[in-house]
């Protein structure tokens, strides 16, 4: 069986950028893996396409994109906020190494659709001590709620995605849960197993 925590390219976060086209200034939100209906893009594009340059952060979309989605990505209100270089996408299969420049680059990662079984995103957010804005009654927002480890918020509801974004910003939540060496697998493991113990010490 392979591990299934993943194992993140050694690079930092403004090498990340550069090497997947993204700006090394101001905040980056990542949706990870495929692209499609269920992980609320509409609902975040519209929301970042509201806010201000300076306020906004760039939406990094990095996976292959459905038939809808990339249909969606050509209107204007998306491609409104391309033009301004806060939506950057990767649309194609995208390898493990790519997940994790992508995750290295974000400030967070939007796991914004009801999953109730293990997430890869959360995973790799977990695994770079990313905060994690999740959304849904399922596994993910159960995990993330338990461990600290981001903020939960509505994606139909613009309004508490920005109370979400804004709470991440201020460092109300603290630090991440444990940096320690076995600390991430073990919050991985346990959202993975749906229990709520601390790791063993």
């Amino acid at each position: 069986m392979n591990d299934p925590m993943p194992r993140l390219p050694a690079t930092n976060a403004d090498d990340a950028r550069v090497a997947l086209g993204l700006p090394r200034l101001g905040k980056v939100v990542a949706v990870l893996g495929s692209i499609d209906e269920r992980k609320s893009v509409r609902e975040i594009v519209a929301w970042l396409a509201a806010k201000s340059d300076i306020e906004c952060p760039t939406l990094y979309l990095c996976g292959r994109q459905t038939p809808n989605m990339r249909e969606f990505l050509g209107t204007d209100i998306a491609l409104t906020l391309h033009k301004r270089g806060k939506l950057v996408a990767l649309d194609r299969f995208v390898s493990n190494d790519e997940l994790g420049m992508a995750v290295r680059a974000a400030d967070a990662v939007m796991v914004m659709h009801e999953n109730e079984g293990a997430s890869g995103a959360l995973a790799y957010a977990y695994a770079a001590a990313r905060p994690v804005m999740a959304w849904g009654s399922g596994a993910v927002t159960r995990s993330v709620a338990r461990h600290n480890a981001g903020v939960i918020a509505s994606a139909r509801d613009p309004e508490s995605l920005e109370i979400a974004w804004r709470r991440l910003q201020s460092g109300e939540l603290g630090a991440y849960p444990d940096e320690s060496p076995t600390a991430v697998p073990n919050l991985f493991a346990r959202q993975l197993l749906g229990v709520s113990e601390g790791p063993s010490r």
